[in-house]
């Protein structure tokens, strides 16, 4: 309980650290004077991508799911990612909502596959833009010869981590777990999981139009994969000033001032905390 009340403490102190740093005020009139148009696309951008959401994880269950109860159960562990430990503390929350019509470890093997295909895609499309579009780290003062040879290394050594990981015992336990999911419903989860991240890129590039600042959209992906890592440390409840702090600094990385990436952020969050709300009520009425 102590735990829970410091990272509570913890993430609130991020977060009033990032606004006195960048000046709070500063990142108001950012906010303040953000084009609405572009804000209400990015918005509407990320509601639909709420509804792939739903579909990517209900790609992957029994068939004995209808929409509106993967809905329930999708959105209500969207509840818990915003008030529990890190943005997993939902998965919990399917794991046992799952279990009352399936085995434990069906439904656990479920729910991490869902995580699992999500950060997997958005880290593989990194990898991919930043081996064609390597970050000039000179223009950041950072003494690092950054360029496509360092990523094919990055790649490299995960290939040799991954064939050493399938060699491992624990690796055969995995495999005999995955073939609870049938390949069909595998291939389309991850169709989902690909116009789920599509669209909440492009909404995130909206809102960085939004506040005036200039970006490829290609390079978006490569932020969202810092903030998706970033947060899943657990070290505040829904990751509240861990998120604003991944995305200042992926942002960053592309020039984007500090004020407005924080802008950004705020946008993001408060669309979490909508989706929040949508998923307290689902809570409530889920039985």
């Amino acid at each position: 309980m102590i735990l829970k009340y410091l990272k509570i403490f913890f993430g609130i102190l991020l977060f009033l650290f990032l606004l006195i740093k960048f000046d709070f005020n500063s990142v108001l009139k950012v906010i303040k004077l953000s084009d609405i148009v572009y804000i209400s696309i990015g918005f509407s951008l990320f509601f639909i991508s709420g509804i792939f959401e739903v579909y990517k994880f209900s790609a992957i269950l029994p068939s004995r799911y209808s929409f509106f109860e993967v809905f329930k159960i999708v959105y209500s562990g969207l509840f818990f990612n915003n008030f529990m430990p890190t943005n997993i503390g939902g998965d919990a929350y399917r794991i046992l909502k799952l279990a009352k019509k399936n085995s434990y470890r069906e439904s656990s093997v479920i729910v991490i596959i869902d995580r699992l295909n999500g950060l997997a895609l958005i880290s593989l499309i990194s990898l991919f833009v930043l081996y064609f579009r390597p970050i000039d780290l000179t223009l950041l003062s950072i003494d690092l010869n950054y360029n496509s040879s360092f990523i094919t290394l990055i790649v490299i050594l995960l290939l040799a981590l991954l064939v050493k990981f399938s060699m491992s015992k624990y690796a055969k336990e995995v495999l005999n777990d995955i073939k609870l999911i049938s390949i069909p419903k595998y291939i389309t989860s991850v169709m989902y999981s690909a116009l789920f991240h599509i669209f909440r890129i492009v909404g995130i590039y909206c809102f960085v139009l939004a506040v005036g600042s200039d970006m490829n959209i290609i390079d978006i992906p490569v932020v969202l994969s810092i903030v998706l890592l970033i947060s899943i440390i657990p070290i505040s409840i829904g990751a509240l000033g861990v998120r604003e702090a991944a995305f200042v600094g992926g942002f960053s990385l592309y020039l984007v001032e500090p004020v407005s990436g924080l802008a950004i952020a705020i946008l993001t969050r408060v669309f979490l905390f909508i989706q929040a709300i949508v998923g307290y009520f689902a809570f409530s009425h889920n039985g």
